[in-house]
C-alpha cells in the first residue's frame, strides 16, 4: 500500500541518478529472491537442481544477515570454472544458455568496463573496484591474459578463467592481510606472475588457434571437444567423422587422425582412457 511504499523509500539513501555512478554492491543477494519468486522454489533448491547436482559440485548457501556466501571447496569451484570455460556447456548439455553466457563476458556498462554481469573482465582500458570511486587505468590484472574472466569472492577467494590459455585456476584460503580495495586485483596479478614464470606453464605452450586444433585433455572422454576449427576427423582408412559443435564422436577409437581445418589437414593422435 502507499504507507508501505513510503516507508521503503524513506529508508533509501539517494546518491546519484541511475546510469551516472558505478558502485559495487552484492546485488546477487537480491537476485536470489528474484530467482526464487520466478521458479516458485527456494533458491537453493533451484540452484541444486539446475547447476550443483548436474556438474557434481559440493557445498551449500550460507544466507547470513549481511552477506550471502556459497560455502564450498576448491574442486567444486574448479568445476564451475570449467563450466564457464566451456561457455556454459557440461559434457553434451548446455546448462547455461549461450545467449546468457555471451552477456557474462562483456561489459555491463561504460563507467566500469571491467565489470560484466556478475563477472570481472580483464583487457579493458580502465577499471574500478569496490569501496572506491577512483578509475584505474589499464588491465585490472596486468600480468593476466586479456580475455581473462574472473569471479572475485569474499576474503580473496577467486576463480580465473582464460579461454586463450584453456586454463582455469582457483584460489581459496585465508584472507590476505591487507584491506586495500585493490586486494583482489593485486592477488590475481601476483598469482599470474608465478604462473607465467613456470617453465612448463600455459604461456610457454603452443595453444590452439582457429587453424591449429588440439585436444585438451587427451586421453579423451565422452563430450570432449576439439579446441580450434575443424570440419571432420579422418582415420587412416579414409573414414570421416563429422565434428558437430567440435564435439569428438563417441565411437572414435584410439589412433592417428587427420583433422580438416580451413587451411588443410593437421595430424592428431587420439588416446582413449
Amino acid at each position: 500500500d502507499d504507507t508501505k511504499q513510503y516507508m521503503i523509500k524513506a529508508n533509501l539513501n539517494y546518491v546519484a541518478d541511475a546510469g551516472t555512478r558505478w558502485a559495487y554492491s552484492n546485488i546477487f543477494q537480491k537476485l536470489t529472491d528474484i530467482v526464487s519468486s520466478a521458479s516458485n522454489k527456494p533458491f537453493e533448491t533451484y540452484f541444486n537442481e539446475k547447476l550443483k547436482n548436474k556438474i557434481g559440485m559440493e557445498g551449500y548457501w550460507n544466507f547470513g544477515t549481511i552477506f550471502t556466501i556459497y560455502q564450498s571447496n576448491t574442486k567444486s569451484m574448479a568445476r564451475f570454472g570449467l563450466l564457464a570455460l566451456n561457455k556454459g556447456k557440461w559434457n553434451t548439455t548446455q546448462l547455461i544458455p549461450l545467449s546468457y553466457y555471451n552477456k557474462m563476458v562483456v561489459s555491463s556498462q561504460e563507467m566500469n568496463p571491467s565489470y560484466g554481469y556478475l563477472t570481472w573482465l580483464n583487457g579493458k582500458d580502465h577499471f574500478m573496484v569496490p569501496q572506491s570511486q577512483f578509475r584505474f587505468s589499464g588491465d585490472c590484472v596486468t600480468t593476466g591474459p586479456s580475455d581473462l574472466i574472473m569471479a572475485l569472492g569474499k576474503d580473496g577467494q577467486q576463480i580465473h578463467i582464460s579461454p586463450s590459455r584453456n586454463m582455469v585456476w582457483i584460489r581459496m584460503g585465508e584472507a590476505p592481510d591487507t584491506q586495500s580495495p585493490l586486494v583482489s586485483m593485486d592477488l590475481g596479478t601476483k598469482i599470474w606472475e608465478q604462473i607465467n614464470a613456470l617453465s612448463c606453464n600455459a604461456a610457454a605452450l603452443s595453444f590452439p588457434d582457429s587453424d591449429n586444433p588440439q585436444l585438451y585433455p587427451n586421453p579423451i572422454s565422452p563430450g570432449q571437444v576439439l579446441h580450434g576449427n575443424g570440419e571432420f576427423l579422418m582415420d587412416t582408412s579414409g573414414r570421416k567423422f563429422p565434428l558437430i559443435n567440435n564435439e569428438i564422436p563417441r565411437e572414435l577409437t584410439e589412433g592417428i587422425y587427420q583433422v580438416k581445418t580451413p587451411k588443410g589437414y593437421k595430424k592428431i593422435a587420439v588416446l582413449n582412457p
